[in-house]
């Protein structure tokens, strides 16, 4: 009996995992359009948002977040998509996708220039050449 209840535990941990990736998906879709195409409608933002929250909900790590953080930054929300940079970067001071998107939606100058040191501390990759 306890293989049983043990095993429906892990089926539905497994769905729940499949369902997060599968909004991601989704938001990632919409993130990919706004880029190609421009902005998104209010609409499909908004639908785009909720995909990431619902993943949220789903997901243990900070990667639905960060990807609402680069829909926003796509679609001109570059006061949302810095909020949602400062928070992940608050719990995982290591993230360098949250520090790039720091860096790309930067409220200034300085912040952008923070957050690009910060990048280069983390990885060589970061390099601006300047």
């Amino acid at each position: 009996m306890a293989l049983v209840v043990v095993s429906l535990c892990a089926l539905a941990w497994f769905a729940h995992g499949l369902r997060a990736l599968d909004l991601e998906d989704d938001g990632l879709a919409a993130t990919t359009r706004s880029q190609q195409h421009g902005h998104l409608s209010a609409a499909e933002l908004s639908a785009a948002r909720k995909d990431f929250q619902d993943a949220r909900s789903f997901s243990a790590d900070q990667g639905p977040l960060l990807n609402e953080g680069f829909l926003l930054a796509a679609n001109g929300r570059r006061v949302a998509a810095y909020r949602v940079a400062r928070e992940v970067v608050a719990e995982e001071p290591e993230n360098t996708q949250a520090w790039f998107l720091a860096r790309l939606s930067a409220p200034n100058r300085r912040a952008a220039d923070a957050a690009q040191r910060r990048l280069e501390q983390l990885s060589p990759f970061f390099d601006s050449g300047d």
